[in-house]
């Protein structure tokens, strides 16, 4: 099976098992000497993929593997970018009163700092856009 068709079966299917050898997948393309970095057919990397899904386990293998924290995807965005629009919009769906920052907390977490750093504008264009500057601040310690 081809890490495009691990993918698209994870797409299909959003149960534990799918998320389970969908990392499975991954792990094995990974250590068998595939481009961690490889464009997938929206033009984004698995960390882009592991963000947009908040798969944490994931990301934090990805990270850890030394995926490409720059990549940009089809929408001009970097997977931490992703995760923490995913993170917002989340909360703003379910109408959470405060937003977790579950997935962006990995990036932040297990990232690279010097990239965390460069990214922080981005960061905080995002939140400011989704009126959640204030707690995005708190969250980052700024």
């Amino acid at each position: 099976m081809t890490i495009e068709d691990a993918l698209d079966q994870f797409m299909r299917d959003d149960s534990e098992t799918a998320y389970g050898d969908f990392l499975r997948s991954v792990e094995r393309f990974v250590k068998t000497g595939g481009d961690i970095d490889r464009r997938l057919p929206r033009n984004e990397t698995l960390l882009h993929v592991a963000a947009e899904s908040g798969f944490d386990e994931l990301i934090k293998f990805l990270l850890e593997a030394g995926a490409d924290q720059l990549a940009l995807d089809f929408a001009g965005r970097e997977p931490a970018v992703v995760a923490l629009d995913l993170d917002i919009d989340s909360a703003l769906q379910q109408d959470e009163s405060e937003v977790s920052f579950q997935t962006f907390r990995v990036f932040k977490e297990h990232g690279n700092e010097f990239v965390m750093k460069e990214l922080q504008p981005k960061f905080r264009e995002v939140a400011s856009a989704y009126w959640v500057l204030q707690s995005f601040d708190e969250f980052m310690g700024t």
